[in-house]
């Protein structure tokens, strides 16, 4: 049998006895476990500014990606050639420009997307019908496209927006202080309206001279297109029941991750803290705590010395942006600027 030396080169040994063959020896010394990260393919030099957006199409070829300006058609499998789908030169932007804040694709057609803009329009384009983008197949405008008041402009920008999971129909969006229901077949007005922060309507002037107006809150729809989720300030994401006739909002207040993990984080300070209790209360409520008129108030509910950016007796540096909810599942993952939570319903 030839067995490779040191060096590399070959030698021939030959096998008399057991006591000629030696077996590996396994280490059995504990290894910490490491992840290696890397790219996996790159699709580079299609965008000169931030991207806003992407989405992949239900086709599972291709993607969509935008910037403020832009708005491009890979397919996953190239990396060297992108589609152009809207491409706006630089010296057209005036303050009336749309500004595309954030793109969503149809769960039931390839050919559909939505994009959302920063002075409160929506977007709707079927690629079957034309590939420029200049002339959408549907519009949604919350404000007036000559709105001339700079508040009513920063509060009913878009920062994202969202397809329906089962049809194409509904399409959510969110705002600075509110969440939107749109239905395709009345595109004048939005069919539903859920608020998120709207106690911080009479301190715009300190949130814009503090930049927290531009805040990118998301959002996310469950695959029901029953929940929609949304984060906010003060550690309190949202939840939004669509099929609830009265009290249609959760407020899941997060708490720091150094406490007990086995403390409820769904219970306020005040409430009993035992899980089986909050099991035994809310049976039927697939989420723990509903909003209270208490959570609404300006009490600061983690203390007035939990961080430094205190205001309108809210924690402002404890805002929760991205938020993504699990397929097929009542499964949410909300983030913050160094940490992930993930919160699973009780159904």
């Amino acid at each position: 049998m030839n067995f490779p030396t040191e060096h590399g080169c070959r030698r021939k040994i030959i096998i008399r006895s057991l006591s000629d063959i030696k077996v590996p020896v396994c280490n059995t010394r504990p290894v910490s476990p490491s992840v290696r990260v890397w790219n996996k393919k790159e699709f580079d030099r299609a965008h000169s500014f931030c991207i806003t957006g992407i989405s992949t199409s239900t086709d599972r070829e291709t993607f969509f990606s935008c910037d403020a300006l832009r708005i491009n058609l890979w397919h996953l499998n190239v990396t060297s050639e992108v589609f152009s789908i809207m491409d706006r030169p630089l010296d057209s932007i005036d303050d009336r420009t749309h500004l595309i804040t954030g793109l969503d694709c149809s769960n039931v057609s390839p050919s559909i997307f939505a994009y959302c803009t920063n002075r409160g329009s929506v977007r709707l384009h079927d690629m079957r019908l034309s590939t420029n983008c200049d002339f959408p197949l549907m519009v949604f405008d919350s404000i007036s496209p000559d709105e001339p008041n700079i508040w009513t402009l920063f509060v009913n920008a878009f920062t994202d927006v969202k397809m329906g999971q089962t049809s194409d129909r509904f399409i959510y969006t969110r705002d600075y202080l509110t969440t939107k229901v749109w239905d395709t077949r009345m595109p004048t007005s939005p069919v539903e309206t859920y608020p998120v922060q709207m106690e911080l309507r009479s301190h715009l002037s300190v949130l814009y001279e503090s930049e927290l107006l531009c805040d990118d809150f998301k959002l996310s729809v469950s695959s029901d297109d029953r929940f929609i989720v949304t984060g906010s300030y003060n550690r309190s994401v949202k939840v939004f029941d669509r099929h609830a006739m009265q009290d249609p909002e959760y407020s899941l207040i997060m708490q720091n991750e150094e406490i007990n993990p086995f403390i409820d984080p769904f219970r306020a300070a005040d409430e009993p803290s035992s899980f089986a209790s909050a099991l035994s209360d809310t049976a039927e409520l697939p989420w723990p705590r509903r909003i209270s008129e208490s959570s609404k108030s300006g009490d600061n509910l983690l203390g007035s010395n939990y961080s430094s950016d205190l205001r309108f007796g809210m924690d402002m540096g404890c805002r929760w942006l991205q938020v993504s909810w699990r397929p097929g599942a009542y499964v949410v993952a909300v983030s913050h600027s160094d940490g992930i939570h993930l919160l699973e319903a009780l159904c």
